[in-house]
């Protein structure tokens, strides 16, 4: 299995080419959270993308308990909301979080519930977006003109459970690690539930593809 996310993860995100001087880009969607991936960005800014897949060696109920909740989410290194608007959980609400970057830095965000599903075998995701259309960056270099982000996961076996993380991103410079932010992350969420005693089968940490 550790081999099979390694190659899905270096294949998934399509479009590490795409950029303003390739004469395909025009022709994409402009960006949002109604878009497939790869997508067109405000003119200024360059396209990021960046997923990761792991595999979490719990129940996928524990799993999605965990990483499926739209306010409680301090296993993404310790980030907690500090202001909500509308029922947790519920399409349409908005966190407004400041996100520790990677490698340094905070990035003070409002974030949009835009879908919610959990299927009747457990499989779950979550879909979100920023709600500025530019947030400065904290050193005053460029901006954030809007960022886009899914969880997702599935059950592998009864103790088994594929995560997938993808973001997708307009910036007009990239300072942000989606990556190494994700696998932090990711690790975290593993060591809440093998604590937990909730982790009884094989762990496989995660690989990332990302287009910078």
């Amino acid at each position: 299995m550790r081999y099979c996310i390694a190659m899905l993860a270096s294949f998934v995100t399509s479009g590490f080419s795409l950029d303003a001087e390739n004469p395909s880009y025009d022709t994409l969607p402009q960006c949002s959270s109604k878009t497939s991936i790869p997508c067109r960005c405000p003119a200024g800014t360059q396209y990021l993308e960046c997923v990761t897949i792991g595999a979490i060696g719990a129940h996928i109920s524990d799993v999605e308990g965990l990483m499926n909740d739209f306010y409680n989410i301090s296993w993404q290194l310790g980030a907690k909301p500090y202001k909500t608007k509308g029922p947790d959980n519920t399409v349409g609400s908005i966190r407004s979080v400041r996100y520790p970057l990677v490698p340094d830095g905070i990035e003070d965000v409002d974030e949009r519930l835009v879908a919610r599903r959990v299927a009747p075998d457990g499989s779950f995701t979550m879909a979100f977006e920023q709600v500025q259309a530019s947030i400065p960056y904290p050193n005053g270099t460029g901006v954030f003109a809007g960022w886009w982000g899914s969880i997702s996961g599935i059950a592998a076996t009864g103790d088994e459970t594929i995560v997938t993380w993808t973001n997708w991103a307009c910036e007009t410079a990239h300072i942000r690690n989606f990556a190494g932010f994700h696998e932090i992350s990711f690790k975290n969420a593993t060591d809440i539930l093998t604590a937990e005693g909730k982790v009884h089968g094989t762990n496989v940490s995660p690989s990332s593809a990302q287009s910078f």
